[in-house]
């Protein structure tokens, strides 16, 4: 199983530095929840005369890959500038020239990203991304959008594919205006193996036709269209209604409660008929050959478990997301039934149960288990939703690296690795209680938040005296029967990546203690930081801490607080940061 370095990162799409140097460190601690302090490192590498070009470009790219995540695109493109005139060769790589045209585009520059997409094409004219980026040049003119789909289905017809048109040739290029000339599929009806595609659905009344109509036009006829309304507020089980009136092989149903789009796919596998299962998102646009390609890939080669295919994200008018940028799509797993069955199906929380399918798979038959088909051609087009959970800051993508979604992927990892095998590889007990933790704020009931008696701040990683205290403190609180949680902030100069010390994990997976998520509201009577150098540096999303008692545990005196020769950490800072942070004066405790 890869490292959780090596998931990360190509999750967020972050280049893995073969060798490790101040540079990439200090890259790491910007995504792993350290982006105060680290951009003024990297500043300072950026202005440092003693660092490479090589070294300083990168810190520059590394502070406008964090600006293009906060949507600030001028002081993202203006770093840019900076790492190509310290290290002109740096416009080549894919981690520059991507954001590059992400920034153009988000600035309207579309004649110079033309121009800079025709430079890449003649090093690269192969690349798919690129072909995708450039269509998002042309402007609305009937010229420019019969350019702009030749590009497109370029692509497709280089890989045997259908090419796609206007549904309505009057109306304007948008992602609820695609259509194919119809084909039908190689195999005859009578021989297909039936398909049931389960289609989640909230609050998606305005954008549920845009999926049905992709999946109405596949190619592969044996289908079954199960939509589960995630008891939405909105129209969207009036639309879905309506719509199965136009097919009968459109299923639709209700839940009795919002529960997250992965409740709702589990609904709709009970109710499925098919021999293969597969998921379509409510607000995405499928190629009309995507279903015919993946089952037949699975019948033909029974020695994997399933496929997936590739997809990128776009905006409503059909201009596409992250300068083209091909991902797979995780949403388009298509597997047996029964596999799936013998699986419990997905984990029932509210984001991330997708890659944690994926590896809960790959875990009992292989890495190899699982197929992406076609990575270079985008068989499905995602609509871009500013107010989904992958944008949402407490549960947005990037905390794959740092905050919720890193914490339930590590919890998955750890029941993958000493637990799954002996539970048969499912996500709950007979007694349908789940059998690894997830954190609160992800799963599909809205808890009563949970008041805790004492909350212990410390690195979790750092297995030193201040560690033995902490674990010493946490074992007298457990043995008082007080409800305790943690939260695990990391050292500055340790390793982000590492993982939390076995003995706590266990703890964490036996519901012993639970794991306080960044960014998460948490009630306690007494806060107690084990570890005072932890505090020194500003942390993203704190949790939002309401306590009668914060206390810091020290075992510095006085003295050491201003002894130049040797001070172990500024206690003024410290103090300073958590009253900035949490809005409560601590308390200094001499651990003696």
């Amino acid at each position: 199983m890869r490292s959780i370095k090596k998931i990360i990162r190509f999750l967020l799409n972050i280049p893995i530095s073969k060798q490790r140097t101040h540079t990439s460190v200090t890259i790491e601690k910007l995504f792993c929840g350290f982006s105060e302090q680290a951009i003024i490192d990297l500043e300072k590498i950026i202005h440092h005369s003693n660092y490479k070009p090589e070294h300083k470009a990168n810190a520059a790219c590394a502070i406008a890959r964090w600006n293009q995540i906060q949507e600030d695109f001028q002081r993202t493109y203006d770093y840019l500038i900076i790492a190509r005139n310290i290290y002109p060769k740096f416009i080549t790589k894919p981690e520059y020239y991507r954001i590059e045209l992400n920034c153009l585009f988000e600035m309207q520059k579309y004649d110079e990203a033309r121009i800079r997409i025709d430079q890449l094409l003649k090093a690269n004219p192969h690349s798919s991304a690129l072909k995708i980026a450039k269509s998002n040049t042309f402007g609305d003119s009937s010229s420019s959008e019969t350019e702009k789909l030749n590009l497109v289905n370029q692509i497709y017809v280089d890989h045997g594919l259908m090419t796609i048109e206007k549904l309505v040739a009057e109306q304007p290029l948008q992602l609820d205006n695609l259509s194919s000339p119809i084909t039908h599929c190689s195999i005859p009806t009578n021989q297909e193996a039936k398909l049931s595609v389960i289609i989640p659905a909230y609050s998606a009344a305005t954008t549920l036709h845009i999926a049905v109509r992709s999946l109405i036009n596949q190619t592969w006829k044996n289908l079954e269209i199960i939509i589960v309304d995630d008891y939405s507020p909105d129209e969207t089980l009036k639309s879905a209604q309506k719509i199965a009136e136009q097919d009968p092989r459109i299923k639709v149903y209700q839940t009795q409660k919002n529960g997250g789009s992965y409740a709702a796919r589990n609904y709709g596998l009970q109710h499925s008929s098919g021999e293969f299962i597969t998921v379509h998102d409510a607000d995405d646009w499928s190629h009309p050959q995507k279903l015919e390609l993946q089952i037949k890939h699975l019948i033909e080669n029974p020695n994997f478990v399933a496929n997936c295919s590739t997809w990128i994200r776009c905006k409503p008018n059909l201009e596409f997301c992250h300068a083209g940028q091909l991902n797979r799509n995780y949403s388009s797993l298509m597997l047996r039934k029964k596999t799936l069955l013998e699986f419990q199906g997905w984990d029932e929380v509210r984001i991330g149960a997708d890659a944690e399918l994926f590896r809960r798979i790959r875990a009992r038959f292989g890495n190899d288990s699982i197929h992406q088909l076609l990575v270079n051609v985008p068989l499905s087009f995602a609509l871009r939703s500013p107010n989904s959970l992958t944008q949402n800051s407490a549960t947005h993508i990037r905390t794959y690296s740092y905050g919720v979604r890193r914490i339930y992927q590590e919890a998955s990892i750890h029941y993958c690795m000493f637990f799954a095998k002996q539970n048969q590889w499912k996500t709950k007990t007979p007694e349908m209680k789940r059998v690894f933790p997830a954190p609160k704020m992800i799963l599909p009931d809205l808890h009563e938040t949970t008041h805790y008696d004492l909350l212990l701040i410390m690195d979790y990683c750092l297995k030193d005296e201040s560690y033995q205290s902490t674990l010493n403190n946490l074992k007298e609180a457990l043995n008082a029967k007080l409800r305790v949680a943690i939260f695990d902030w990391r050292r500055y100069d340790q390793n982000p990546y590492a993982s939390i010390l076995l003995e706590i994990r266990q703890m964490i997976h036996d519901g012993v203690i639970d794991l306080i998520c960044p960014g998460e509201e948490v009630f306690a009577t007494r806060v107690m930081v084990g570890h005072a150098p932890i505090l020194e540096y500003a942390i993203d999303l704190p949790p939002k801490i309401h306590c009668e008692f914060f206390a810091i545990l020290t075992n510095q005196t006085t003295g050491d607080f201003h002894d130049k020769k040797d001070i172990k950490y500024d206690p003024v800072r410290i103090s300073d940061n958590v009253e900035r942070l949490f809005n409560i004066k601590p308390t200094w405790i001499h651990q003696s």
